[in-house]
């Protein structure tokens, strides 16, 4: 019976590992283009704006065959900012890493340099182009006093560089925030992000309605509306930081 569905519905290609939109990637095949807009879309992981990037008419009614879940990864960038200073209350000096290559993390960049200077904090930028890149920008915020570290990444040149990354930042001795809570189970300080299994539960769902007939474009895109907070107190401690209890009452997890 699964087998009959398979062949019977053009979606489940689709949804068998929910599409990204991310920029223009839909266009680079012509075939692929003629597919994507036919076959109904759930998006699962898209981190920009699905309209500003002419995916979807608007978020409420997208209006074509692409409706799903959406991060709002520039939404959390300024919360995330906030959060970093609260933990650190003394801070003055702030190394905001970022890719230079991805419009999303040049976004996320600008609202944490603007959060920043509304913080009344000295921004750094430490642009990541390339992974020759890396140790350079670790070595900057040192130089430059940076007292706190902000990880705007989102992939691209830091996919499988976790290891590196938290080795790098493990000698420069900065209390770091991450976008992604497994960064933060080894050493990173925190990590602030929407709930991914909220979010993989709502796609489901979809997908199970548009099997079942439910029109993809009248179908709003969603916004996350859970968050979690992950403070690790065992860095904290190796760092000499002290997280305020105010923080940790709001915390989703802390590891002790």
């Amino acid at each position: 019976m699964r087998q009959s569905a398979r062949r019977q519905s053009p979606m489940l290609s689709a949804i068998a590992a929910p599409y990204t939109c991310r920029g223009a990637a839909a266009s680079t095949r012509p075939e692929a283009q003629e597919h994507l807009q036919t076959i109904p879309i759930v998006m699962a992981n898209a981190s920009d704006d699905p309209v500003r990037q002419g995916l979807v008419a608007s978020l409420a009614r997208p209006g074509g065959n692409i409706t799903g879940y959406i991060d709002a990864a520039e939404e959390t960038a300024a919360k995330r900012m906030e959060l970093l200073k609260e933990a650190i209350p003394k801070m003055s000096r702030v190394g905001i890493l970022w890719q230079g290559d991805s419009p999303v993390g040049a976004a996320n960049f600008k609202i944490a340099e603007v959060t920043a200077h509304l913080l009344g904090l000295q921004p750094q930028s430490l642009v990541v182009r390339q992974r020759d890149d890396l140790e350079n920008a670790f070595r900057a915020p040192v130089k430059g006093r940076a007292e706190a570290l902000y990880m705007a990444m989102l992939g691209g040149v830091f996919r499988n560089q976790q290891a590196r990354v938290l080795d790098l930042e493990v000698t420069t001795r900065l209390p770091a925030i991450y976008t992604r809570v497994n960064w933060v189970c080894r050493v990173g300080l925190m990590s602030y992000a929407h709930d991914r299994r909220e979010k993989y539960r709502g796609v489901a769902h979809y997908v199970d309605k548009i099997l079942k007939g439910a029109d993809p474009g009248l179908l709003p895109v969603q916004r996350p509306t859970k968050f979690n907070l992950v403070i690790n107190l065992k860095t904290a401690k190796q760092l000499g930081t002290t997280i305020p209890s105010t923080m940790l009452y709001q915390a989703t997890k802390v590891i002790k």
